[in-house]
């Protein structure tokens, strides 16, 4: 018991805090969703320095010494460290609010405390700044600390608490929680779609699904349909029909190549039982959606017919993207502040605009003139920047490993990165709590899984 603990502990701890803002946004403010996300990472931490997974023959004296070198020497690690910096001075910059001059009759947004710094409205870069730290905490642990079993534990522990998570959410759905019943309406103005988040934890799991074969984690073998047929009828329910059609894909994807590797590294059939066990998992969906959600999902998939979107999501996305552009011509370097596209939406749109866009509508349809708009090339930067480091440490150690055919876990970290990237062209959900920290567990945890094996061996 001792052995299982230290081998798949910090595992299990790192996988809570990925998946934990998917259980409670429904249910409580974001800031407190924040609060959650700090509490775990420091546990997570905790543990880390505690009892990284230690290789062969080492004792835990030699494994934090190795983690440590290897931490303190990634140069990911102080670029995050010099977001996490800049994150709080927008954090504490705040002072952006809407204000009315009462001699000249108009509304107008007041400044930062130092104009010529980031800044941000209210509380809106508190989420920003922990996920910053979150997302610190995430490099650290699954590039580093985690041994190739314990990489593995991580990928079924993020599936096994996102298929938890998933039937919560449909079974207060099914019985009209007021929260669910609002995220499965899919509006315009929904700031966060809860299915982008199954996309990526669905993914994770799929990915686990032929380790599982391989090690003969035969609870986990039971378990997955379940878990993974759950997720896939959330990514249903909660996310328009374009992130389904996006979702599914990864999770073929994945599939196709781990019944390819299977062919030439598991037993007799063990092929035929990874197909098996993936579709089991989709009529589990598909039934879960029948019994829930079925009328929604069939006028879904009747609308996809006429477009990946339709005319009247076209026709607010490229209002709110013109109002975007506008905004981040006007501020190109450090944008207007987070959390205040909701002013500007009210300061350059007309009374005939209002129409058909929503009163309460916060971001635009687009991530991307979202990123620019409330936080310029400069912030935009703060996301390119890692995640160029990221792809480097991939496809460094991809060419590294090319002479051995690599387990379908390489897949999860650009399958979920271009969907993700490609979805944020229709939706804000890339920015949403905890799903940047779970994007970056992915591309790391791929790249992770290239090593040799007589490299990473523990």
């Amino acid at each position: 018991m001792q052995k299982l603990i230290t081998k798949y502990g910090l595992a299990a701890h790192l996988a809570l805090s990925a998946v934990a803002p998917l259980f409670l946004i429904p249910y409580v403010a974001t800031d407190t969703v924040a609060k959650v996300m700090i509490y775990l990472a420091c546990l997570t931490f905790a543990w880390f320095l505690g009892a990284p997974s230690r290789l062969r023959g080492e004792n835990s004296y030699m494994a934090r010494k190795r983690v440590f070198k290897a931490t303190y020497t990634d140069p990911l690690v102080w670029i995050m460290l010099a977001i996490i910096l800049f994150s709080s001075v927008r954090y504490f910059n705040a002072g952006i609010d809407l204000a009315y001059d009462a001699e000249n009759y108009v509304w107008y947004m007041t400044e930062a405390t130092a104009s010529f710094l980031p800044a941000s409205h209210g509380e809106g870069a508190f989420l920003p700044l922990v996920t910053s730290f979150a997302a610190l905490i995430m490099i650290v642990v699954s590039f580093h600390a985690l041994g190739r079993g314990a990489r593995y534990g991580f990928l079924y522990s993020v599936g096994l608490f996102g298929g938890v998570s998933a039937f919560v959410h449909i079974y207060n759905y099914s019985i009209g929680a007021e929260k669910l019943l609002e995220y499965a309406k899919c509006a315009f103005d929904c700031e966060f779609f809860l299915g982008f988040g199954y996309m990526l934890t669905s993914a994770f799991l799929v990915a686990a699904l032929p380790i599982a074969f391989e090690r003969r984690w035969n609870v986990a073998i039971v378990t997955i349909p379940l878990l993974l047929g759950a997720q896939i009828a959330a990514i249903a329910i909660f996310s328009p029909i374009n992130v389904f059609v996006v979702g599914l894909a990864v999770l073929l994807l994945i599939v196709v190549y781990s019944v390819f590797w299977g062919r030439k590294s598991l037993s007799r059939s063990g092929e035929l039982k990874l197909s098996v066990v993936f579709f089991v998992s989709l009529a589990l969906a598909f039934m879960l959606i029948y019994f829930t959600d079925w009328n929604n999902f069939v006028a879904g998939a009747t609308s996809l017919v006429q477009g990946f979107v339709d005319a009247e999501y076209r026709q607010v996305s490229d209002k709110l993207s013109s109002v975007a552009f506008k905004v981040w011509r006007d501020n190109i370097w450090l944008g207007t502040g987070v959390d205040t596209f909701a002013f500007d939406i009210r300061f350059n749109l007309n009374d005939a605009d209002w129409l058909v866009i929503a009163q309460d509508q916060k971001v635009p349809l687009n991530a991307w003139w979202y990123l620019l708009a409330e936080r310029g090339v400069i912030g935009a930067l703060l996301i390119v920047v890692p995640v160029f480091f990221m792809l480097y440490a991939y496809f460094s150690r991809m060419c590294a490993a090319l002479r051995k055919l690599p387990t379908p876990v390489v897949l999860l970290g650009p399958l979920v990165l271009i969907a993700a990237v490609a979805l944020a062209f229709f939706n804000c959900s890339i920015f949403g709590a905890g799903m940047m920290p779970l994007l970056i567990a992915a591309v790391l945890v791929s790249a992770a899984s290239f090593v040799k094996e007589k490299k990473d061996g523990e």
